[in-house]
């Protein structure tokens, strides 16, 4: 009996051997290198790039294995996609059965750089070469992929007519399980076929991502694709100091993406969120940002008139350097001789910091640099929008000794203020004095208390106030200017 078990073992030990000799054979015996310009020429002609394929390299351990080192897909002669290593693994089962199933195509050090240029073209989809002889099917139509995984990716953005840029930086994702080209026995005929009908999840995580100047630090999140829906959920990131934590649903994949994006932000660092923008604001201070917006339309005007939602931020105890705004405020009160908007300038920007702070100077250096600096007590800014128009809902905001809130609305897709008014507010809510600011957000007409209201009726009206309440006790009915949270500054 012994005798037969060692028998067996040595038998089955030298038939895995032999295999494992075999295959090794038949991997230096393989000349993958013929098949490349079948390779490249079928990429190519899938993606509308031109394809390079680096060398190519056949393996077995632990899976069969196909290495592709430094591969490369450009458009006019410049690098869209390109990669250290490109690896694609095959289970071995299906592989003698002659059923191709592939267990990953793991992307290693994918660099990409998409650029949408000034017709609008973007270089990862340029116009595809028709094909001689359409095919029923694609010639991969059975392939079928477990997992396709993107380690240490470094990903670029830009749109030249729009001047916006996103990135991210040292990605890792993995999505799959999904079928590449078939679905219910069907093979996909486009892009937006495989966008309708695809059901994949997806785990993603980044050192950091841009938009532009803004940064996020170890950016997270889960996505699934479905139904020609994407839903990323939940999303988390540092940002300036701060929490994220937000979902995003992009409907209508396959012909006009419609956006939804609902999240907040606590404890945003709001210097460090200035220094990004590149405002010289002097504010300083920790904020909760709310948002809950949507969107749609391929072109980014078009996205900006149909922009929907409500944007909140709130502060307290902030503290704005080298500026004592109740000493300015008690010197305008008797003068008017700095205009309100000047001085509100660093406040009305609220979360839309990226769409005016290259219009509208957000630094108060209209005000100067004095000495002290101001306590901001407590701040709140609700906004709505509506095709792109915000809104002012509840945006004041209150230090020891004053109040001030504004009314109006911010026009985006004209880029204009209308009708945007700031006021000083006294105990009961009603504006002691108040500016109005009309026009481009480049060349804002502020309007000017003229020399007849400042010196001959203001002092008249304050007169008879003073009077009228000496004799009944009560002071003179306003209606009121704000109504909101901020409340008026307690009396020392």
């Amino acid at each position: 009996m012994k005798r037969r078990l060692k028998t067996i073992a040595i038998t089955g030990t030298a038939i895995v051997l032999l295999s494992g000799l075999l295959a090794a054979l038949a991997v230096r015996l393989i000349d993958v290198e013929r098949y490349r310009p079948q390779a490249e020429a079928a990429i190519t002609e899938a993606t509308g790039l031109d394809c390079s394929l680096g060398k190519l390299s056949l393996g077995l351990w632990p899976l069969p294995h196909l290495h592709s080192e430094h591969p490369v897909l450009s458009h006019a002669g410049q690098p869209v996609l390109q990669a250290e290593r490109i690896t694609i693994s095959a289970y071995l089962r299906p592989l003698l059965r002659r059923r191709l199933e592939l267990r990953a195509i793991t992307v290693t050090k994918l660099t990409a750089t998409l650029r949408r240029d000034r017709q609008g073209n973007l270089n990862l989809l340029p116009p595809r070469k028709p094909r001689p002889e359409p095919s029923a099917a694609p010639p991969l139509a059975g392939l079928h992929i477990e997992k396709i995984v993107l380690d240490d990716a470094n990903l670029r953005y830009e749109n030249v007519i729009t001047g916006f840029t996103a990135a991210a930086n040292h990605l890792n994702c993995t999505i799959g399980p999904f079928p590449l080209l078939e679905q219910g026995g069907k093979a996909y005929s486009s892009v937006d076929d495989f966008l309708a009908t695809a059901a994949l999840n997806g785990e993603m995580e980044a050192t950091s991502m841009t938009l532009n100047a803004l940064t996020m630090d170890q950016p997270a999140l889960h996505f699934t694709v479905g139904n020609n829906t994407l839903t990323a959920t939940p999303i988390t990131a540092s940002v300036y100091g701060g929490k994220l934590d937000a979902t995003l649903t992009l409907t209508d994949l396959a012909t006009s993406p419609q956006l939804a994006l609902a999240g907040a932000i606590d404890n945003l660092d709001v210097a460090g969120l200035s220094v990004a923008l590149n405002h010289k604001s002097r504010l300083t201070g920790r904020l909760h940002v709310t948002a809950t917006l949507a969107t749609g339309g391929r072109d980014h005007r078009i996205s900006l008139r149909r922009l929907n939602g409500t944007v909140a931020m709130r502060g307290r105890n902030l503290t704005l350097q080298n500026i004592d705004l109740d000493t300015i405020l008690t010197q305008y009160a008797k003068s008017q001789e700095i205009g309100l908007f000047d001085l509100a300038s660093i406040f009305i920007v609220g979360p839309f910091g990226p769409l005016l702070s290259k219009a509208v100077d957000l630094s108060g250096t209209a005000l100067g640099v004095g000495r002290g600096s101001s306590r901001i007590t407590q701040l709140a800014s609700d906004w709505t929008l509506r095709n792109g128009i915000a809104t002012t809902k509840d945006v004041a905001f209150a230090t020891p000794g004053h109040r001030l809130a504004f009314k109006g609305r911010l026009d985006f897709p004209a880029k204009r203020f209308r009708d945007f008014r700031i006021g000083v507010l006294d105990s009961r809510g009603c504006a002691t004095f108040t500016q109005t600011v009309n026009g481009s957000f480049r060349d804002p007409q502020v309007e000017k208390a003229s020399f007849f209201t400042k010196t001959i009726v203001n002092p008249l009206v304050s007169l008879f106030q003073r009077g009228t309440t000496a004799l009944t006790g009560n002071k003179p009915a306003c209606t009121p200017f704000y109504r909101g949270r901020v409340p008026h500054p307690a009396t020392p």
